[in-house]
């Protein structure tokens, strides 16, 4: 079977636009009013405005007076990162493709994590395309969500089965069910449009249908169902349970919910605290869950795509390394979860799963011929945990050879959450080392002028103590003449400066420090509800600070902490309507 999709383009066109006023202004990937930085002013929840959700017992969004002491705040309209996109696809149709490079970019956002971008028009249409081409090779599981296997050959019968497909498919592409008028407008499209003018067949007439779906704003963005346009007009309100099923399984798996998270909406399992914390751990034992973990850790250290790094020819640095660079600290995230699961052993672990020659040798064992599922043990006076790993050291260094720099913002932002003041205006960064010097001499000189001095002195003492580091991660005693000193006094967010003689003890201390946690979960937490901090935020980032505490630094459960806390099951009144 195939579809003849160019016929019903600009039908497409019509049809999606009613669904949203997203694309009045060009599609993007957050609703705003168009501040200068995409900043999420508009926090509307759904793109349609209000709709009535029909069947089923379900936990209706409504103001929840026992929330009110910890009021949460909004909920951010997002489009569905090329991640997310992907792995959705997967589950809709059975189909692994690439998102191909004609749709656009996802951008970091001011959480510090990534999120989907502004969509301009030539995107859009590219977007209408690779979900065309999806919607034709998933063609079987398109049809699996039509009541009848094949045609009737009963008008009424082929108008049910057109139904009951709208009503399944749509259930899963919108990631709740299908609203009546929604329900009518796809039908009215296929009856007097498909059916009647351009006299498509049944099964076509069901593809084309699916294709006109994966272009609606319904299914690109993380929309909800929005409360009653009457009622009260502060306090919080509660995700329904199709809203809260689809924002758990984005974070904690990366992807639409599943079948068993989907009953467990219905037959009202997620109104409970009891019954998110089961469904989260459900979904966390899932392995989906672990690649949904490596990409959050990717992105809270800042770890590139290491294929595209330029680096000096010196380093004889391929795509290839820097590839084997990434996929290995994937691997040690996996380790890390399929063992004691905890930040301390994510800073602390020296095994390593490589399957690359020129990695291996880089880690100092040359000749190193396993495979992926072979443990290496790195050397304990080298190595301790993914500070230490070649994909974080390649991704924070700077052509310049001015490493600690970078080195030293990732730990203060992203261990200490120190806040670092911009340069005063007019201010010139230096831009390489001065050959006769040693890149510590060369910074002690140039952090001494007093312009650069008030930031500096918060960030590159802890880069120092990467100085055993080059620009790939290769472990190193001299730097030129210069024998390395790798020692630092890091400035922590307690007001006490702590000396380290190198990165393993910098480590050491990191892991053992109980801010340390607190500023890892302050990451999740920004992550987990896709938008900045916010004054209202304080008392709910407390009580997962002191979740995560508790489970001892574990890593899914500070996720089943998360996912439990009023700030991601509800959002305020105001952002909701």
């Amino acid at each position: 079977m195939k579809f003849t999709w160019f016929r019903c383009a600009h039908a497409a066109r019509f049809l999606v636009l009613p669904f949203s006023l997203l694309f009045a202004e060009g599609c993007t990937g957050v609703a705003s009013t168009g501040s200068a930085r995409g900043e999420p002013t508009n926090t509307d929840s759904d793109p349609g405005g209000p709709q009535v959700m029909p069947g089923g017992p379900q936990v209706m969004p409504g103001v929840d007076p026992t929330a009110s002491a910890l009021l949460p705040g909004p909920k951010p309209l997002r489009r569905l990162t090329n991640f997310e996109l992907k792995n959705t696809m997967w589950e809709l149709l059975a189909v692994d493709v690439p998102v191909p490079e004609t749709l656009p970019r996802d951008v970091l956002s001011e959480s510090g994590f990534s999120e989907g971008s502004v969509i301009s028009r030539l995107e859009a249409e590219a977007i209408m395309e690779w979900t065309g081409t999806l919607a034709q090779q998933g063609v079987a599981r398109i049809m699996a969500s039509a009541p009848c296997a094949t045609a009737p050959a009963d008008r009424a019968l082929q108008d049910e089965c057109v139904s009951g497909f709208i009503s399944n498919f749509g259930m899963r592409a919108f990631r709740r069910p299908v609203t009546a008028a929604e329900s009518t407008e796809f039908f009215s499209y296929y009856r007097d449009v498909l059916r009647t003018q351009q006299s498509y067949g049944f099964e076509q007439s069901i593809g084309v249908l699916a294709h006109l779906m994966l272009q609606s704003p319904r299914f690109l963005y993380h929309a909800g169902s929005p409360i009653a346009a009457m009622g009260p007009t502060s306090g919080a309100v509660r995700l329904d349970a199709y809203e809260l099923a689809s924002r758990m399984s984005y974070f904690l798996s990366g992807s639409m919910p599943d079948a068993s998270l989907f009953e467990a909406a219905l037959n009202g399992r997620l109104a409970s605290t009891e019954g998110i914390q089961k469904e989260a751990r459900r979904l966390l034992s899932d392995p989906q869950s672990k690649v949904q973990i490596e990409e959050i850790m990717l992105q809270w250290l800042g770890i590139e795509d290491l294929r595209k790094k330029i680096k000096d020819a010196r380093y004889s640095f391929t795509p290839e390394l820097g590839q084997a660079m990434v996929d290995e600290t994937r691997r040690l995230v996996d380790s890390v979860l399929d063992g004691e699961g905890t930040l301390a052993s994510l800073l602390l672990s020296r095994t390593a799963y490589v399957d690359n020659g020129a990695l291996a040798a880089l880690y100092g064992h040359p000749g190193f011929t396993g495979n992926n599922l072979t443990p290496l043990q790195l050397k304990e006076t080298e190595r301790s945990g993914i500070l230490t790993r070649a994909a974080f050291l390649t991704s924070k260094s700077l052509g310049s050879e001015l490493n600690p720099i970078k080195r030293g913002l990732a730990v203060v932002g992203k261990l200490l959450c120190l806040n670092v003041p911009p340069p005063p205006a007019g201010f010139v960064p230096p831009d390489h080392v001065d050959p006769g010097l040693s890149t510590r001499e060369f910074l002690k000189r140039h952090d001494a002028n007093a312009c650069a001095s008030a930031c500096h002195a918060i960030f590159t003492p802890a880069g120092f103590a990467f100085e055993n580091y080059d620009g790939v991660g290769a472990y190193r005693t001299v730097d030129g003449a210069e024998t390395i000193d790798a020692s630092a006094s890091v400035y922590f967010p307690d007001g006490t400066t702590r000396p380290v003689v190198n990165a393993l003890e910098l480590s050491q201390l990191l892991a053992a420090d109980a801010g340390t946690g607190d500023c890892f979960a302050d990451h999740w937490f920004r992550r987990a509800l896709r938008r900045r901090d916010i004054p209202n935020d304080e008392g709910h980032r407390r009580e997962v600070k002191q979740a995560f505490r508790g489970a001892t630094g574990n890593i899914r459960e500070l996720m089943v902490a998360l996912v439990t806390s009023t700030a991601f099951t509800h959002r305020s009144l105001e952002s909701a309507k």
